[in-house]
């Protein structure tokens, strides 16, 4: 008799395969980050990653002159491995009598949360671009053709602009936005709204709304660890987070600035064909894919499903991102 045991209901590999299919459909939300598993299967945790300086252009020579030789400069960034991880857990009871298919959602979640914790690193990694052109003015098409002057092109390639949700009315307003619905191709890219100054425009919530600035010398607000309740000038470490670029740390005292303003990060998505060497603006390192793994509470009768990922993801070519700054609400 083929007796159905819970080893058949809550299979590991198979589930790490459902997840490593989902989160490769996912990555592509991230259609900047090159994904690069050159460190599978390799020792260690760190990932040095080497940049070449550009030798200049080459030299007129006449006739039996030298050739003249340039010196080629080198600088490294090193990135270390972290692991993200999450689990859930099934009692035996929600397996056999439960309502719906525990095991397909715990696999479903455990994928999603992996992907919105890769793509959260990414977005942090986008933000240490150090180029920002601040426009002074709401979201509009001069100030986003000049930061995208800044990538300093002779050939125009293509690009990526993020506006948060709450842009996209004053985008759609601009007289050279141009919706998705009257492109003459198919987009391109998943979520893409439409494009404005040559660049394709993506909504994501997770374009950051900056509200507050370090300043521990007179800032009025301190961080406080989110197990304090919040009182007067104190807030949440966590609550301020979202609405601060750079890190914070309980103690640190902020202000509030004085025009709110959003950060739209432009990346570079093509090659860049003046360049040697080409580096892409945001590379998926990853180390090990998803693990799945099982274990079993026999005296409470439930099944625990763990899943992680080892990766980085890091900033590998600040040329080809430029930040926009642009103010939340337009001035009066």
């Amino acid at each position: 008799m083929d007796l159905t045991k819970l080893e058949d209901l809550i299979n590991p590999e198979l589930m790490a395969d459902m997840i490593c299919a989902k989160l490769e459909s996912k990555i592509a939300v991230i259609p900047y980050a090159k994904l690069d598993r050159t460190l599978e299967g390799n020792e260690g945790d760190t990932i040095t990653v080497p940049y070449y300086g550009y030798i200049g252009d080459a030299v007129d020579v006449a006739e039996g002159e030298e050739i003249p030789i340039r010196k080629l400069t080198t600088s490294t960034k090193q990135y270390t491995i972290k692991m993200a991880g999450i689990g859930t857990e099934i009692t035996d009871k929600a397996l056999t009598c439960g309502h719906g298919d525990p095991v397909g959602a715990s696999t479903s979640q455990i994928a999603t949360s992996i992907d919105s914790k890769c793509d959260n690193d990414a977005v942090s990694a986008m933000y240490e671009a150090k180029t920002i052109f601040d426009s002074k003015k709401v979201i509009a098409y001069d100030g986003i053709v000049n930061a995208l002057d800044l990538f300093d092109e002779e050939v125009d390639t293509e690009k990526i602009l993020y506006v948060h949700p709450k842009q996209k009315t004053q985008l759609r307003r601009d007289p050279e936005f141009i919706s998705k619905e009257k492109y003459g191709n198919e987009v391109m890219m998943t979520g893409e709204i439409g494009m404005i100054g040559g660049a394709r425009v993506i909504a994501s919530k997770k374009v950051k709304l900056i509200k507050y600035e370090l300043d521990n010398a007179s800032g009025t607000i301190t961080i406080v660890a989110d197990s304090v309740s919040e009182n007067g000038t104190q807030k949440h470490l966590s609550t301020v987070m979202k609405n601060f670029v750079g890190e914070l740390k309980v103690g640190n005292k902020v202000k509030a600035v004085e025009k709110e303003y959003y950060l739209n990060p432009i990346i570079k998505l093509e090659e860049d064909k003046e360049s040697e060497l080409e580096v892409p603006a945001l590379t998926y390192y990853l180390k090990r894919a998803t693990n799945i793994e099982t274990q079993r509470f026999s005296k409470r009768r439930c099944t625990e499903i763990t899943g992680d990922q080892m990766y980085v993801v890091a900033l590998t070519n600040e040329t080809k991102v430029v930040i926009l700054k642009s103010l939340a609400v337009a001035s009066v």
